[in-house]
Formats: C-alpha cells, structure tokens, sequence
C-alpha cells in the first residue's frame, strides 16, 4: 500500500515546488514501470491469457466487439509473451492519457496523480483490459472534441466500439460537453439542490431498472455478447459516508466555478464535464460497471482538484486528505492490488505457473481480511 500512496502524493508535490525537469521526467517513468507492468495484480488478465493463447480460435469464432480480438491475432504474430502485449497496450493508454492531459493543463503531472484513486488505478492495474484498448481510441479523440473538431472526434471514436460496444453510450455522452454554454449558465444554488434530488432519486433502483431490462436485448442484437452484467441491482445508499463526500466534493467545484472556468484555457469544458461527471455517475451507479461510461469524464475532475490545490492551503489539505483516504479504502478491500508485483523480472527471466498467479492476490486477501472471495 505505502508504494501507491508514496506515488499519488509525490505526483501532487512534483507540480507544487520546483524541481529538475529530469526529476520529472523520472517520475513519467515511473508511472509506467509501475502501472503499465502489474504481474499478479488485477483481474481480468486471467480470462485474457487464455484468450490470447487461442487468439486464432477468437478471431475467427467471436463476432462481436471483433476489433479487439482482431488485435490480439495480430500481436500475437509477432509477439508469444502475453505479459509484454499487456504492457505494451497499457503504456499506449498511459500515453493517450498523459498526452491530453499536456494539452489540457500545465498541472498535468498532479492531474494525474489524482486520477489515481478516481480511475487510473481502475483502468491500468486492475485492468479491464478490452475496455481500456476501447478508450485508447477515445483518448486520442477527446482531444479533436475539445477544440471544436467533431468531424475528426467522429471519424477516430466510431473505432472504439469494435473494441468494447459500451463505448456507444460514451460517445453519446462526450457529446454533452459542447452544451457547455448550457450548463454554465444553471445557477450554483439551483445545480446543488438538482443533484440532492438525483442522488436520493437515484438511490433506489426503480427510476432506470425498467429502462436498463429493456434496454439490454436491443444491445444484445449487435452481436451474441451477454450483457446480462449491466443489469440494475439495488442501491439504497444515500446516506452512507462515501455519498455525503461525494455530495461535498460536486458543492466544492460548483462553489469554486469561476476559478476553474477563469483559469484554463478550456475551463468552460472542464467545469462542464464535471457536472456532467457528477449527474452520470450517481445515475449510473446502480449499474454494475457502469461507472465506467463517465470514466473520461473523470479525468477533467482530477484537472480541476489539481488546480484548486493552488488556491487555498485549506483546499489543499482537505483534499489530499480525502483522495488519500479514498485510495487507501480502494487498496485495502479488495485483492486486486494488493500485495503489489511487477511483470518486468519475470519477462526477462521466467514466469511462474499460471494457478500460482491466479491464486496468489486472492491469498493474500484472505490471510488479510480473513474473508473469502
């Protein structure tokens, strides 16, 4: 755990006190031999081992989502070693990210460093794998979409879903940032009270579980996938402590709009974004997973904390405080973290058998916690 938490507050410090650009430079690095190279971390990379050694078979069986496993039967031609493709399509993402962020904000490197407990720690050590390659491809277009390209966002995005087919609705949603001026004109006081009545709303599974069920099979009709994952589940979650910081943390940015929107170049679309980031994911939190459609949305809330960090030595603590809270919760429940392991050592040497892996994180989890999986 100290090692995320050393990385996440090091990140912030980097854009807070003057240092060498070499210092800086290290700490990139850094960034990729850590997230880029987990071994025994995360989740998905079970299922996409086995995937990739039968890639021919996927290729030519699966037909949905067919761009991903089209890649995967090429790499495969050239490359055997599952660990280093791994590595290779995470350092690309890593790349995308740090790339709009440097277009963004001149505070890119603690914008990223925040983005470690909101989803960057979620996308390249947990790693959903076919939903990350999915959002390389959205990366490389948000950049078009913010300034004012929507022919060129258009033409690089409508790749994305033949890599995940969630990305459709992310598309849809990107969209919303160019009704910035829309957004920006809501008064702060009406903003706040709107969002109490969606969170409550929205904490109960009725509003949407209808709209989702039937929603499902028309998707289902793109191809033979099952997104029977995505179905509503209950939420009566309102007034827990994580939905009232939640709640804080929108009143905060709402209440500092001017600084943010004042103070960058594309501050109409990052205080948009968030908003929209806010609405989205308390909507869309009673779906499984679902917390993955506003995930490009959260890149501008890590862009905005950055700077607010700049305003007030009383922002600054309260929000390393919480961000650090936050990480360490995210680290300590579950097993896909924690304990830590890099891939690099074992791709120059040997890697161990596939049960030792795959049961490794999840032991430590249980001599942890006590609990099983």
């Amino acid at each position: 755990m100290f090692i995320y938490i050393v990385t996440f507050l090091l990140g912030i410090l980097l854009d807070n006190i003057r240092v060498h650009r070499n210092v800086r430079r290290a700490f990139i690095v850094w960034l990729y031999i850590f997230l880029c190279f987990g071994y025994m971390t995360g989740s998905d990379w079970r299922a996409y081992e086995l995937q990739y050694q039968f890639a021919d078979y996927y290729y030519l069986n699966v037909t949905y989502e067919k761009g991903f496993y089209a890649l995967f039967y090429f790499l495969k031609l050239f490359i055997s070693d599952f660990f280093i493709v791994l590595a290779f399509l995470k350092c690309i993402y890593l790349y995308t990210l740090i790339r709009l962020f440097r277009q963004i904000t001149p505070l890119w490197i603690s914008s990223i460093s925040i983005l470690l407990p909101i989803s960057l720690l979620f996308m390249l050590v947990d790693n959903p794998l076919r939903f990350m390659t999915a959002v390389i491809i959205l990366n490389v277009a948000l950049g078009y979409l913010l300034n004012g390209y929507i022919k060129k966002f258009f033409l690089i995005a409508i790749f994305a879903p033949f890599f995940h087919i969630t990305t459709v609705f992310i598309i849809l949603f990107l969209l919303l940032i160019k009704f910035d001026y829309f957004i920006l004109r809501q008064k702060k006081i009406v903003l706040i009270v709107f969002f109490f009545i969606v969170s409550f709303i929205f904490s109960s599974t009725g509003p949407v579980s209808n709209l989702i069920s039937q929603l499902i099979p028309q998707l289902e009709l793109l191809g033979t996938k099952n997104f029977s994952s995505y179905l509503v589940e209950d939420n009566d979650a309102f007034f827990t402590v994580g939905s009232i910081m939640n709640v804080l943390l929108f009143i905060v940015i709402v209440l500092f709009r001017d600084y943010v929107v004042e103070r960058n170049k594309y501050g109409k679309e990052i205080y948009a974004s968030i908003i929209i980031y806010f609405f989205l994911f308390r909507i869309l939190l009673i779906v499984p997973s679902g917390f993955r459609l506003v995930i490009p949305f959260g890149y501008f809330l890590s862009i905005a904390v950055a700077m607010l960090l700049k305003k007030s030595n009383i922002l600054r603590i309260s929000f390393i405080l919480y961000f650090t809270i936050l990480i360490s919760k995210s680290l300590w429940q579950g097993y896909v973290y924690l304990p830590y392991s890099n891939s690099i050592w074992y791709i120059l040497t040997e890697h161990k058998q596939y049960n030792e892996r795959d049961n490794n994180n999840i032991r430590y989890y249980e001599q942890r916690t006590g609990k099983s999986l």
